[in-house]
């Protein structure tokens, strides 16, 4: 589990796989902001993922929603 930090793992994760959805809020040039449904999961509820490495598939699923 991650408690804070930007997640960076790339050997935990399969980036073939792709079994769970977040929301991405925003980016920095270091890391993904994502927002998770678990509660106070993470860093209250959000967290970090390294760019440019498409850790757990980021890259490979993305969606929008159109209102």
């Amino acid at each position: 589990l991650i408690s804070n930090g930007i997640y960076d793992d790339e050997a935990s994760c399969d980036n073939s796989k792709v079994n769970h959805a977040m929301l991405l809020l925003g980016y920095t040039k270091d890391y993904w902001i994502l927002k998770n449904w678990w509660g106070s999961w993470g860093e209250a509820g959000y967290m970090r993922l390294a760019r440019g490495k498409n850790l757990c598939g980021i890259s490979n699923y993305a969606g929008y929603v159109t209102v």
